[in-house]
């Protein structure tokens, strides 16, 4: 019998695995962009305020753009692995459906870093595909908090509204005729466009984190059941 519990449990261990590598995917991802803003610091001082987050993968102006980059292909696959994970639970529809956008995003995240700011059009591409992503996420996860609350926590709840404004604020500023963001007006400080990137990036990494939660959170859901029968 305690072998049979012991198999029992241990069937959900690849998921907890998930959780973990999502985390370290995230810290992974943070640490980088760190990295490459510290160094870009060192060379532009506060005007690196006004510098949108993509360019910190630019090898010709951003010292550490290797660093950044390898952060994001990290934290994309490690990210995609996760919402394999929520997949797999198949807890409900909704999971399903957050597990694939998740993955999505995901995959936005990996592509920025295999094509960076230099590979101009590839780039605009894949960032456009990483912003709809999210804005998939973020829209999803809104009706997820009104369907299923105990999925979406209230303040990854919070997350997803401050997410979804920043990404309308951005799709607002992409020019169709080049894919790319509209430039800050000259003298305008802040600029209003790399604060809407850092913004939607801070919030897409606190939904990844907001939804590796999740999935644990369905792992024990999970094993209480298996525990009440």
């Amino acid at each position: 019998m305690a072998d049979e519990e012991r198999t029992g449990y241990g069937q959900y261990d690849p998921h907890r695995l998930v959780f973990h590598m999502s985390i370290g995917g995230v810290s992974i991802c943070a640490l980088g962009m760190f990295i490459a803003l510290f160094g870009v610091f060192q060379q532009q001082g506060w005007e690196t305020l006004n510098l949108r987050v993509d360019r910190l993968g630019d090898y010709l102006s951003s010292p550490m753009a290797y660093v950044y980059n390898i952060s994001l292909l990290f934290a994309g696959v490690s990210f995609i692995t996760a919402m394999l994970g929520l997949y797999n639970l198949r807890y409900n529809e909704f999971s399903r459906y957050l597990a694939i956008v998740g993955a999505c995003a995901g995959l936005g995240i990996m592509l920025i870093g295999i094509y960076p700011y230099n590979d101009a059009m590839p780039h605009r591409l894949v960032s456009l595909f990483f912003v709809l992503s999210s804005l998939a996420m973020f829209v999803l996860l809104i009706l997820t908090r009104i369907n299923h609350k105990h999925l979406c926590n209230l303040p990854l709840f919070y997350v997803a509204i401050v997410g979804l404004l920043a990404t309308l604020t951005l799709l607002a500023q992409i020019d169709p005729a080049t894919f790319d963001y509209r430039p800050c007006p000259v003298g305008q400080n802040p600029c209003f466009l790399a604060l809407s990137l850092w913004l939607h990036t801070a919030m897409t990494m606190l939904a990844g984190l907001g939804l590796a939660l999740v999935a644990r959170h369905l792992v024990h859901m999970a094993i209480a059941a298996r525990e009440s029968q």
